[in-house]
């Protein structure tokens, strides 16, 4: 189990899931978390599967909201692998998101700030996308062992 929420956690700091977040943690329960809460760490209670961080403001544990859940990542881990499962589940990610912005659109008022959250969120999660598959064309660069020689071209009368 160690090793699953290792390589899952691993892949949800990659995803910024959930979002200003950059660590997490898991517990048996929410009962069992710690008394001082590190600031930016989500803290997972394993009996409900719930995300929380600690307010500090209000002086209580919030419940976060996660744009992919650890069974559906778990899932893409297990069939892909961790890189590419972080690829498969930015295009979910973005499907999403894509979700909530019709339908915050279609509001009026003090909803377009959401509005443009939602946009730069989707921005972003874009150019993680296209940074993922700029790294694997890199990394699964195919290449055959195959010489050809090819004849020298003139070049101004001289060949080179």
């Amino acid at each position: 189990m160690a090793e699953v929420w290792e390589t899952l956690s691993t892949v949800r700091i990659s995803l910024s899931d959930p979002q200003s977040v950059i660590a997490l943690a898991t517990y048996a329960d929410k009962d069992s978390f710690p008394t001082s809460a590190v600031s930016q760490t989500a803290y997972r209670a394993e009996d409900t599967g719930i995300y929380y961080t600690y307010d500090s403001d209000l002086e209580e544990w919030e419940s976060v909201d996660l744009l992919i859940s650890d069974d559906r990542l778990n899932n893409l881990i297990t069939l892909y692998g961790q890189d590419k499962a972080t690829q498969r589940a930015i295009t979910i990610i973005i499907a999403g998101l894509y979700g909530k912005l019709n339908f915050t659109k279609s509001n009026v008022g003090a909803e377009t700030t959401e509005y443009q959250t939602l946009n730069d969120t989707i921005a972003y999660y874009k150019a993680l996308r296209d940074q993922y598959k700029e790294e694997e064309a890199e990394t699964s660069a195919t290449n055959t062992g195959l010489i050809i020689s090819m004849p020298e071209s003139p070049v101004g009368g001289f060949f080179e």
